[in-house]
């Protein structure tokens, strides 16, 4: 599996568990440093045409494409990104079989050593990121998703109801050096 210490991945169990709303504080807690470069990737199943929003090109595509995020007023996670501060944003949608080949492919085109914050439960089968964050929604909004494995490998989880004080001072301690995001121990 490849090491990406310069990545942050963030999952959840459901839509509308604050994937994107941690994400974009993250990017924007590092922004103003660095120029991050963020992305949502969607692993595409075939029952699942219609579940990952509306971008363009959204057509059924075998293997995987890669979209910059141009449009920074919408309401779609990827622009929601834009407005946090990220200095780029991608979209990026695969089937199953191609999603490391999309990754490797997007780190060719935009990764230079900065913070890449994803959005991005599936992804976390092929890399082990620098910190991976698990969201929960109980009860689900939508179908539940299959998340126990994604649970135990995660370096934290946070739930949906949770007070929102506790990500926040989370946040505080998280710091990125050297290519790598990693907890500090002080505030």
């Amino acid at each position: 599996m490849l090491s990406v210490p310069n990545l942050f991945l963030v999952g959840g169990n459901s839509r509308h568990s604050g994937k994107t709303t941690l994400a974009c504080d993250v990017i924007r807690k590092f922004s103003s440093d660095f120029e991050v470069t963020a992305f949502k990737l969607t692993r595409i199943h075939p029952a699942e045409k219609e579940m990952h929003g509306n971008h363009q090109s959204e057509s059924e595509i075998s293997g995987y494409s890669i979209m910059e995020e141009v449009d920074g007023d919408s309401s779609k996670d990827t622009s929601q990104m834009l407005q946090a501060g990220a200095h780029k944003v991608v979209y990026v949608r695969a089937t199953d079989g191609y999603l490391q080949q999309a990754f490797e492919e997007f780190r060719t085109k935009y990764d230079h050593g900065q913070p890449l914050v994803c959005e991005s439960r599936g992804l976390r089968d092929v890399v082990v990121p620098g910190i991976f964050v698990m969201m929960m929604r109980i009860p689900a909004w939508g179908l539940p998703k299959e998340v126990d494995h994604y649970l135990y490998i995660a370096d934290k989880i946070f739930y949906f109801d949770q007070n929102r004080d506790v990500q926040i001072k989370w946040l505080k301690r998280l710091r990125f050096e050297n290519g790598q995001f990693y907890f500090s121990d002080s505030k």
